[in-house]
């Protein structure tokens, strides 16, 4: 990515990102953006996806904790008018997945999610405009630990992801 000016050197600490695209779907436009952390830029300890969310849909529908603090930042899709949303988001999150407190978002929003925090999922319930989403994590690898049961109901941990 150099382009022969004095700093060429650090090019790679710079990522263009590419459009990408999922399958077909009504909520979500097309194309969307993603730094997929240590994939992109070696090292990085960060990640984030940004997508535009235009129809109600249940997001992150299982829920589980990641190792590192996450962020979930909802805002108007039409900058800078961050301030006409338009939507209705139900946020689950908690210390146990069987408590978990239900935060309703109706304006623009930043929600802390702390290290080993149960959250998901995350429901858009109502989208009158479209809801820009932005779910930094402080990790440079996806990964979240969820829970599963086994044949006699009783609960194990997994991670799903792409590190140990």
């Amino acid at each position: 990515m150099s382009d022969g000016r004095k700093y060429g050197k650090f090019t790679d600490l710079f990522l263009e990102i590419q459009p990408e695209k999922t399958e077909p779907n009504e909520w979500q436009a097309q194309p969307y953006g993603y730094f997929k952390g240590e994939e992109d830029i070696p090292n990085s300890g960060y990640r984030m996806g940004f997508q535009v969310i235009k129809a109600p849909v249940v997001y992150e529908k299982e829920p589980h904790f990641h190792r590192e603090e996450q962020y979930y930042i909802f805002l108007d899709h039409k900058l800078p008018d961050t301030f006409g949303f338009d939507a209705e988001i139900e946020f689950f999150m908690g210390e146990d997945p069987d408590d978990m407190e239900k935060i309703v978002i109706t304006k623009p929003t930043v929600i802390r999610v702390p290290a080993n925090m149960w959250h998901g999922p995350v429901n858009f319930k109502r989208v009158g405009r479209p809801v820009f989403l932005e779910d930094p994590l402080f990790a440079g690898r996806a990964g979240s630990i969820k829970r599963r049961f086994d044949a006699d109901g009783k609960a194990y941990y997994i991670f799903d992801g792409g590190e140990n």
